[in-house]
């Protein structure tokens, strides 16, 4: 495959150097017929595996929980408008503060280029995401684990 879309590359050097190439490679080259082939067989034996559609679930599952952990963190603090008031319980905020502190920092408004002028709710969404956006795979799981261990209500242990 990789020396048919060389080729094909070779071919074609002109058109998509000056950007008038508008196919992938792959599909103009003579390897296009394995590569349909290929990619119907992990369709069909791959990603419907059972064993592939179980590490989704614990995936989905364990991305709600930490969801649903942190967002109490953020939420359940004493004072709704302070952002940087103290969380109402030990479980919050204990995640609270392992969130990112630079997430943390731009959240509560302590970054100088810091827009504060958003809704607090926009806010609030915003770090979930940021948190959850920046964590790799083995981090999530590690920290699922970890958090697990304190909350009532986390169902995939």
């Amino acid at each position: 495959m990789v020396s048919a879309v060389a080729k094909a590359f070779e071919a074609h050097y002109e058109d998509i150097m000056t950007g008038a190439w508008p196919h992938a490679l792959v599909k103009k080259s003579k390897a296009s017929v394995l590569c349909k082939a290929l990619k119907d067989f992990d369709t069909e034996y791959g990603y419907k595996h059972r064993g592939v559609l179980e590490i989704e679930l614990k995936g989905f599952n364990i991305l709600q929980d930490i969801m649903d952990m942190i967002w109490k963190a953020i939420t359940q603090r004493e004072v709704s408008k302070d952002l940087g008031s103290e969380r109402t319980t030990p479980f919050a905020k204990y995640v609270y503060f392992r969130i990112s502190e630079n997430y943390r920092r731009f959240f509560e408004g302590k970054q100088p280029f810091n827009e504060s002028k958003m809704p607090i709710r926009y806010r609030e969404i915003q770090l979930l995401t940021d948190m959850i956006a920046g964590m790799a795979d083995g981090f999530a799981v590690d920290l699922h684990e970890e958090l697990s261990k304190f909350h009532v209500g986390a169902s995939a242990k």
